[in-house]
């Protein structure tokens, strides 16, 4: 039985087979030519990809794709040997524990890669000559703005780190768009800049500072007053709705009446931070904690060792300690005298 069905599907597929079978080519017959099309189609990766987009497409397209780029950031490996040796590794962990401190010097050495490279950082010794002297006509010296973003860096807080994401952002759509001629944009490391950040009363970051004016009219905006997103920070520059903001006028701000009080507070500030972060922990350590006994010592100084003179006080009924011969007369003498009266007042009772 299943020979035979067999033989049967074998001459039905034969059948079926027979109706394509082409003649072929006959003599005199014009050889057709068939010109398949071209779908990069690999016998190997038989992905077949789509058909490419007409040549306006593809023009567009490339007008929407080309602002996105790879932007340059910061390289972290120019510190040199010495400073990659004493960055990382063994030595590192032991200056740590000696107390010698290298993050700063190796944090000024190279900037972290987080950061676009385009955006200039701003330190306290160059922002004079960056912001306030900068060489520009009349007109660009009404028209200038300052975009200035003070972050704790890439170690900080989450907020800090998207602040800066979103304010590089901001500046790419602006390069772009070519908008935003008028604006200078400029970073500040918050853990690295003192006297402007003391100067201007600023003591946390993340911030967003417009400085106008050669940098005397300020406007601070902080993550929780304003919607700190690229597309706003764009929309913000552009339409100058920054101006709608209030500047910073009080007695301590720039031009203030109390202005050289913040400068030279400012100073000293950064005198201080000077000494401190370039002075090894150590030394801090042992100054410190000698500085902390001496006045310790100085403030419970006293006129000598005074001596507790104690009292000893016989209670009526109570047995004669045996360490108190001084006691014991006085106890015995009181008890005579009370003896005597005694004796003196029968006697005259009975004379009476």
């Amino acid at each position: 039985m299943r020979p035979a069905l067999a033989l049967s599907l074998l001459v039905s597929a034969a059948s079926v087979a027979a109706q394509y079978v082409s003649s072929g080519w006959q003599p005199g017959q014009t050889p057709r030519v068939v010109r398949m099309r071209d779908t990069g189609y690999d016998p190997a990766n038989p992905y077949r990809p789509n058909p490419a987009p007409p040549a306006d497409a593809q023009t567009d397209q490339q007008q929407q794709q080309q602002p996105v780029q790879e932007t340059p950031k910061h390289s972290k490996a120019t510190g040199g040997f010495w400073v990659q040796l004493f960055s990382s590794g063994p030595l590192a962990d032991f200056a740590q524990k000696v107390g010698v401190n290298v993050s700063r010097v190796v944090e000024r050495q190279h900037i972290d890669d987080a950061w676009d490279r385009r955006i200039p950082l701003i330190y306290d010794e160059d922002f004079n000559e960056t912001v306030v002297h900068e060489v520009m006509t009349r007109e660009e010296e009404e028209d200038r703005v300052w975009a200035l973003v003070i972050s704790g860096g890439p170690q900080s807080t989450p907020t800090s780190k998207w602040v800066d994401q979103q304010f590089d952002e901001a500046f790419n759509i602006s390069q772009i768009a070519g908008d935003l001629k008028h604006v200078r944009w400029g970073r500040i490391n918050y853990n690295d800049v003192t006297y402007l950040t003391t100067k201007w009363a600023v003591w946390k970051a993340p911030v967003l500072v417009l400085a106008t004016n050669r940098g005397q009219t300020l406007r601070f905006f902080y993550p929780a007053r304003l919607n700190m997103r690229a597309e706003m920070l764009h929309k913000l520059l552009v339409e100058d709705a920054w101006q709608d903001f209030a500047p910073w006028s009080s007695l301590w701000a720039p031009g203030g009446e109390r202005e050289w009080l913040m400068d030279k507070f400012a100073k000293l500030m950064t005198w201080q931070y000077r000494i401190i972060t370039q002075t090894p922990r150590i030394i801090l350590l042992l100054l410190t904690g000698g500085i902390t006994s001496f006045l310790v010592q100085f403030l419970h100084r006293g006129g000598g060792k005074q001596e507790v003179k104690t009292k000893r006080v016989l209670i009526p009924g109570q047995a004669k300690p045996a360490d108190a011969p001084a006691i014991a007369p006085v106890a015995e003498a009181t008890a005579a005298n009370a003896s005597s009266s005694k004796d003196t007042t029968k006697k005259r009772k009975t004379r009476k």
